[in-house]
């Protein structure tokens, strides 16, 4: 399984054949489980990435030029684009895993996620939910207002229970001991003695 991204700024993404979306799904699902995120999460985060980006880590935000750094960028089109590509440094723009991470790091280091009125959840808890208590639905709404803080719901809602029914068809992720991938562990290790934000 690989990666599929188109680097630009229009609508190419959203034509996509929608193997390339669950292939794309498929290696986020394997690195988030990696990094103990329920798969009710996983759906309600790429619910939103799917209106976000079509899933695509390549997206920059429609109405910027491609590569300019006031505009969104990525699956979760962080804003302005340096908030991820400053963070990321060398292989912001080919290295996809560096997304993952990104989001794990923000868990980790309290960014980017702030709880509102309606969806009083830490972002710590919306990843371990495992539809106990919260719908994927909720989980959707809540990643939206608490995260994305964008101004149209759109289909997120129901993009996450699709989601979601296509992430328990696929198997377990293995890993050696349950824990993050190496990768993953330095390059959080390495954020957090730079400090960077």
């Amino acid at each position: 399984m690989a990666w599929h991204s188109y680097y630009g700024n229009g609508y190419t993404a959203q034509s996509w054949p929608q193997s390339y979306r669950e292939d794309n799904a498929t290696e986020i699902a394997q690195a988030l489980r990696a990094a103990n995120w329920t798969d009710y999460a996983i759906a309600a985060t790429l619910g939103n990435m799917q209106v976000e980006s079509y899933i695509n880590p390549g997206q920059f935000e429609h109405s910027y030029p491609t590569g300019t750094p006031t505009g969104g960028y990525g699956l979760v089109q962080w804003t302005p684009r340096t908030k991820f590509s400053n963070w990321a440094g060398v292989g912001w723009d080919s290295d996809w895993n560096l997304q993952i991470a990104r989001l794990v790091w923000e868990e980790q280091n309290g960014e980017q996620w702030i709880p509102t009125s309606n969806y009083n959840i830490s972002f710590t808890r919306y990843i371990r939910e495992d539809g106990t208590v919260y719908s994927v639905e909720w989980l959707a709404r809540a990643f939206f207002y608490n995260y994305e803080r964008g101004a149209a719901m759109g289909l997120r809602q129901e993009y996450a229970r699709n989601w979601l029914n296509f992430l328990q068809g696929l198997p377990p992720t293995p890993t050696p001991s349950g824990n993050l991938p190496k990768w993953l562990l330095f390059k959080i290790k390495f954020e957090n003695e730079r400090g960077v934000k």
